[in-house]
């Protein structure tokens, strides 16, 4: 259930106006003018609209989400950078050169945008987004971790690991 939070008129001499952005219109004339003098000219229709909450919880997830992955992306330290010395022989070896708490709190906030009922009405109006970001997250953040992860299992199994690497 939704809270509407805006109401409006829309007026026009056609019975199939368009409501503004983010607005439904209610498909009842209120002048009931009759569906017979549906084509005589300058005859004015009156309808309303409304705007619910269900937008703004949208934009707001998406917010959080957008926010979360921007700052995954900042923690980011590339290779040609300073720091990029500084960081543990794990991390670069794991190819992990990004905050994995950042990682954590966009999974987070990912699971916490599909929870309850507003959650299913998320899902379904933003099925391309989610699937095209878990796309992205899995292609950049987990797979070369996972096939780091391969490699030194197959090494430590024929025995050609390095000796820091060891536990």
């Amino acid at each position: 259930m939704s809270i509407i939070t805006d109401v409006q008129i829309l007026q026009g001499q056609d019975r199939h106006l368009r409501p503004p952005l983010g607005y439904v219109k209610i498909p009842v004339d209120l002048r009931q003018t009759p569906e017979d003098l549906e084509r005589v000219p300058n005859l004015d229709y009156v309808f309303v609209c409304y705007k619910t909450d269900k937008q703004v919880a949208l934009v707001e997830r998406d917010l959080l989400i957008f926010r979360r992955l921007n700052e995954l992306e900042r923690s980011i330290v590339p290779r040609s950078a300073p720091g990029y010395k500084e960081l543990s022989e794990e991390a670069r070896f794991l190819m992990t050169t990004y905050d994995l708490q950042h990682l954590t709190e966009l999974s987070r906030t990912m699971r916490e945008a599909l929870l309850g009922p507003l959650g299913d009405y998320y899902i379904e109006s933003r099925r391309d987004i989610l699937s095209d970001l878990s796309c992205e997250l899995y292609g950049r953040y987990l797979l070369p971790v996972l096939q780091r992860i391969d490699i030194y299992v197959e090494m430590r199994n024929q025995k050609e690991f390095f000796g820091e690497l060891v536990d």
